[in-house]
């Protein structure tokens, strides 16, 4: 408060007294009056000045009560958000900070939240006798219910592991040695084998019971895949699925039953864990959203599931959506390098040729009568994905690198080499580097042919050296050159909801739309492309180096990793029909 003048008292009695003390004088002179009006005029003055500090000091109070009514209704909201995401998770570690579907992803930043613990269950042999491993053990899988409280429990996921095949007697005897090795092993007290880690076994007694795993098995929370039922197929029957022969001499004294694992999975997944009767309850009445089951793998679960999906959607019958998951299972008809093939290294149709003859593929009923009518004479084609995908009538994502590391290590004599950047991918032989381009181009060629005779399909194709990261946390991260907000987890959700086979959850946004790069229509369409070459957005893409990196091709030639002209080209092609 200001200091009064001499004499004046507190504002506040100082205008009712000196008020008083004029009404009561009407003997005072002039000069007299004017000299209290003056000192009234000032005390008024000074009230008004003094009050306005206190009037401030009102306000400040009042914003600072806003202010914490503000924040305290914020911290309620998020505590709300964080009991009702609690309750979601059912017990597992997922945090409501996840990173929503629609931010642009950086690969950097982790999206794995958690792990789903699945719980071994063998097929029970009693109705399945010929779903078993190569060694006559009963084949196993994985399997965790849907959560109850989410919403979620009308859709199966179904994912079929990995891991070659055997198509002679050296290769057969390779992967039944090595398990019998890990078998002794834990004979001597070693812990009991998580199945990601044994692709070559030939025997379920190998496997631990239970698996912790993650990628499509571990969704955030607002994923409309998240809470449902999950089963993972161990790999054990060495076919890629395909087989349907007891041991014999002819077969060096191993089974090869893939074909009746799948389908006794198919079953028991009907049967046991809840299929069938929500069938059964879209039949009998209306259903507002028919069940969903997603069939699919990696590599050898791929190629397996493309050739039995069609066949499992048609017996199925209609109460049912069926959509395939496909990983890395897209085989490319290239002959390896010279020096490969002068090795001995089997190029990857005489491999299929091999095991069609072995596992008697063609007297089974999985292949597709169209494909072998017009390969008549070629049958082993309708076993391979590049020709047998074009007719693959059950909607389906293909997800596939286009350096994809299981086909440099059968093309190249040298296998698989580190991932090329600035200097070693320059250093790389011409021939080498032509090797390259001409996996990644074949493979854009084919995906755009699938996309022409689909046009509703969804692919996805990082210029990553890697191979089957459905299960890793990849799977969840990585993005495209083409599309910096699209993984491949929501890539399969974009080409879920184009059929209308799922529903998000009202309170989470959806996956951004698929952003027009380029006004390149095709991208926007369901198809995620790195269009950079060799090495993509997700591993330290071409946009990352410099203008001096780019000029530092000792080879004179362009920048092989500049892919976007041979894009390009191939884009065209597909635009004009140009496609076998």
């Amino acid at each position: 408060m200001r200091n009064l003048p001499p004499g004046a008292k507190a504002p506040g009695s100082v205008a009712g007294s000196l008020s008083n003390s004029i009404s009561g004088s009407g003997k005072h002179n002039k000069k007299k009056q004017m000299q209290q009006q003056a000192v009234i005029d000032e005390s008024t003055r000074l009230i008004s000045t003094d009050a306005q500090p206190a009037f401030e000091g009102k306000l400040l109070k009042l914003c600072c009560y806003i202010s914490v009514t503000i924040l305290s209704l914020t911290l309620i909201i998020v505590s709300a958000l964080f009991f009702v995401y609690n309750a979601k998770t059912d017990g597992d570690s997922e945090s409501i900070f996840a990173e929503l579907p629609c931010y642009t992803k950086d690969p950097a930043i982790t999206s794995a939240l958690y792990t789903t613990t699945m719980k071994k269950i063998e097929v029970d042999l009693s109705k399945f006798p010929n779903a078993v491993c190569n060694d006559g053990s009963p084949a196993a899988y994985y399997y965790k219910p849907a959560l109850s409280n989410v919403g979620h429990e009308n859709i199966w996921n179904v994912h079929f592991e990995g891991g070659n095949w055997c198509t002679d007697e050296e290769s057969c005897d390779f992967r039944s040695r090595l398990t019998r090795y890990n078998a002794k092993k834990i004979a001597d007290g070693e812990d009991l084998k998580d199945p990601q880690s044994t692709w070559y076994v030939t025997s379920s007694k190998l496997w631990s019971d239970t698996m912790d795993v993650g990628g499509i098995f571990a969704p955030p929370p607002c994923s409309p895949l998240y809470g449902v039922h999950q089963i993972f197929v161990a790999y054990c029957s060495s076919d890629a699925w395909m087989g349907d022969m007891t041991a014999t001499n002819e077969t060096f004294g191993l089974h090869f039953q893939g074909a009746n694992i799948y389908d006794a999975v198919v079953q028991s997944v009907l049967q046991i864990h809840g299929l069938q009767p929500a069938m059964d309850k879209c039949l009998v009445e209306e259903c507002e959203k028919k069940p969903l089951l997603l069939l699919g793998g990696y590599s050898a679960g791929a190629r397996g599931t493309m050739l039995h999906i069609d066949f499992v959607r048609k017996n199925l019958g209609p109460a049912v959506n069926v959509y395939g998951v496909m990983d890395s299972g897209m085989w490319l008809d290239i002959e390896p390098e010279p020096k490969a093939v002068r090795s001995g290294r089997l190029s990857l149709k005489q491999e299929t040729i091999n095991a069609m003859a072995m596992f008697k593929v063609h007297k089974t009923s999985i292949l597709d009568w169209k494909c072998m009518d017009d390969h008549e004479g070629e049958l082993w084609k309708c076993m391979f994905p590049q020709y047998r995908m074009p007719y693959v009538q059950t909607p389906y994502v293909v997800t596939s690198s286009q350096r994809d590391a299981f086909m440099e290590l059968k093309l190249f004599a040298e296998g698989v080499q580190t991932m090329p950047d600035g200097v070693t991918w320059v250093s790389d032989s011409k021939d080498r580097r032509e090797m390259h381009q001409k996996i990644s181009s074949t493979f854009l060629e084919t995906i755009f042919s699938l996309k022409k005779l689909r046009p509703d399909n969804a692919f996805f194709s990082a210029a990553c050296l890697d191979h089957a990261v459905s299960l890793d946390q990849k799977y969840l991260n990585w993005v495209t050159t083409r599309d910096f907000s699209t993984t491949m987890l929501t890539a399969l959700e974009k080409g879920l909801d184009r059929f209308g086979f799922i529903t998000y959850d009202e309170t989470c946004p959806k996956p951004c739309p698929a952003r027009n790069v380029e006004n390149d229509t095709l991208h926007t369409d369901l198809v995620f492309l790195d269009t950079c070459f060799p090495v993509g957005a997700a591993c330290g893409g071409c946009h990352a180096y410099t203008h001096e990196e780019r000029k530092s091709n000792t080879h004179g030639e362009s920048d092989p990793r500049d892919h976007s002209v041979g894009y390009e080209i191939v884009l065209a092609n597909y635009s004009m029909g140009d496609r076998r």
